[in-house]
């Protein structure tokens, strides 16, 4: 029971087969983490670049992975690295220049692998705990409130990252096991607090990479339908609306077929209905059109054709105009006495 195991031998049930690689912070921006870079020592930017390497990374069976994640179970380091990383966080606490800070990966105390217990909240978890002896590979179950879990060593963890997550554990948990007699929950806060560490962390959130989704500054707290609306509210919208109206009316009513009159009228034409037509064309596009009033505007348009038709019926008449002639004619035979035949 007194060996110290790996992070992957221990599960929620007896199967030790299926691990995973669990990111043991996800993100860069929240403040207990940005105010651990800049009390240990990272340059601004190098979290970000190196999240996903190995001192950032836990092996762990597939059926817990997630809980570390949530940060409802943690692997503690021991007080004796917990105190190391205090000392490199004073030292670094009265440092106005970044480049006079200590690098905590860098303190001969902070040696690798890391001595770890692991901390479960019992609020959330009631269920054996089982794990796997490093040597003899026997199966061993711990009950609820898990008294029995042995201690275990990370080969390639970062002590300073473990202790981030040990103090937001602690920070979000009530009821966990015994409590520990070093409070770093509060002697983290005191000296992330001081004002070096916070003029030191307004770098690192400079460095801080944008995400992809997020709008520009320039339109932030605007909503991509806001936006839309804006350009729809710049005048460009409305004629291109009416000409969709006024296009179709073409197609629709074939009674729109006299606007061919509109070359005359480019002609100058002096047909009295030229100065008709106008105001029935803006009518279109500016105002869709009621059924009454393209009525009008057909009957209005009509008038040339029945003004064609009346200039023909003279020319059917003509014959016509023979038939006194010969009228006369047969006249004047008669009176001369003679007959026609």
């Amino acid at each position: 029971m007194n060996a110290l195991h790996l992070e992957d031998q221990v599960s929620f049930d007896f199967s030790f087969d299926d691990t995973k690689v669990q990111l043991l912070h996800s993100n860069g921006d929240t403040t207990p983490l940005v105010s651990h870079q800049a009390a240990s020592g990272l340059e601004p930017g190098e979290f970000t670049k190196r999240k996903k390497d190995a001192w950032n990374q836990l092996n762990l069976q597939r059926n817990l992975a997630s809980f570390f994640g949530s940060y409802s179970m943690a692997f503690r380091p021991s007080d004796t690295v917990l105190k190391a990383i205090l000392s490199v966080y004073q030292h670094n606490s009265v440092c106005s220049v970044l480049n006079d800070r200590l690098r905590l990966d860098e303190t001969p105390a902070l040696r690798l692998p890391v001595d770890c217990s692991l901390e479960v909240d019992h609020s959330e978890h009631t269920t054996p705990i089982f794990t796997k002896h490093p040597r003899t590979g026997k199966i061993a179950r711990h009950l609820y409130p898990y008294a029995t879990l042995p201690r275990f060593s990370l080969p390639s963890m970062d002590p300073g990252l473990l202790g981030v997550a040990a103090y937001i554990f602690d920070r979000d948990t009530e009821d966990h096991r015994d409590p520990c007699p070093l409070d770093i929950e509060q002697r983290f806060r005191d000296l992330w607090d001081t004002h070096e560490i916070i003029e030191h962390c307004a770098v690192f959130y400079k460095q801080l990479p944008t995400p992809p989704s997020s709008p520009p500054d320039s339109f932030r707290g605007e909503s991509p339908v806001s936006h839309k609306r804006k350009h729809a509210d710049d005048g460009q919208a409305r004629p291109i609306k009416r000409s969709r109206i006024a296009v179709p009316s073409r197609h629709i009513t074939p009674r729109q077929r006299p606007r061919r009159v509109d070359p005359k009228r480019a002609t100058g034409s002096n047909s009295p209905h030229a100065s008709t037509t106008p105001d029935v064309a803006p009518s279109l596009v500016i105002k869709p059109p009621s059924p009454l009033k393209r009525k009008r505007a057909a009957s209005v348009q009509d008038c040339p054709v029945q003004q064609a038709s009346t200039t023909k019926r003279p020319r059917k008449d003509l014959p016509a105009a023979t038939i006194p002639t010969r009228t006369v004619y047969e006249r004047a035979v008669k009176g001369r006495g003679r007959r026609l035949t």
